[in-house]
């Protein structure tokens, strides 16, 4: 069996003065450079949304909003050590910012901080206990460490939730092989086929 992982990504953007301490009005040199690059962002253009998130956070350094949306266009650039240090400033800034947890979390799983990206999926589910896409991915990374009944635990509370999710059980069904619970890994992996409808192209992938 591959052990390939789709993570749900959180990486939304906000506006000006969504989050931050006091939430104060910016200089609108600021505001005007975070809806710029909220522009090139939606358009994909993430160095150009860098660029001008940059300039907003020269004007207005404790711009919460501005250091959250740049770690989402880092993270799509792939430029995952500045995105992660992006997302710590953004908490240093507001450490109760949920998504700002999640997505430290996920760009710390793709670059391998498993630990760091499982402490990070326990906070924003702590602050949104209704995020099922976090317990998801919680459960690869205990999976990724080798924590298999916390994994477990993890799918079983996603596929509660959503017992449409094909990958949810194809995932379940790598960690109940890995437990030994053969018989338990083969339903799964039929459920999962069950609910793809391009079924070939499933198999090759996972």
């Amino acid at each position: 069996m591959k052990t390939f992982i789709p993570l749900f990504l959180g990486l939304c953007l906000l506006t000006a003065c969504q989050r931050g301490p006091g939430r104060s009005t910016p200089p609108d040199f600021a505001l005007n450079c975070l809806e710029k690059g909220n522009r090139h962002y939606g358009a994909e253009d993430y160095p150009g949304a860098i660029s001008l998130y940059s300039q907003a956070l020269t004007a207005a350094p404790r711009l919460v909003t501005a250091w959250f949306n740049r770690g989402n266009a880092r993270f799509k650039a792939g430029d995952l050590t500045r995105a992660i240090a992006d997302f710590d400033q953004t908490l240093r800034l507001d450490p109760e910012f949920a998504d700002a947890h999640y997505n430290r979390a996920t760009a710390r799983f793709d670059a391998g901080d498993y630990a760091g990206a499982v402490a990070d999926y326990t906070v924003a589910l702590r602050l949104n206990p209704k995020q099922a896409d976090a317990y998801y991915n919680r459960g690869a990374a205990y999976y990724k460490l080798q924590k298999f009944r916390k994994a477990l635990a993890d799918l079983d509370r996603v596929i509660a939730a959503r017992p449409d999710l094909a990958t949810a059980y194809n995932y379940r069904s790598k960690t109940k092989y890995a437990l030994g619970d053969r018989s338990g890994a083969l339903a799964d992996y039929q459920t999962s086929l069950r609910l793809t409808p391009d079924r070939a192209a499933y198999v090759q992938k996972h």
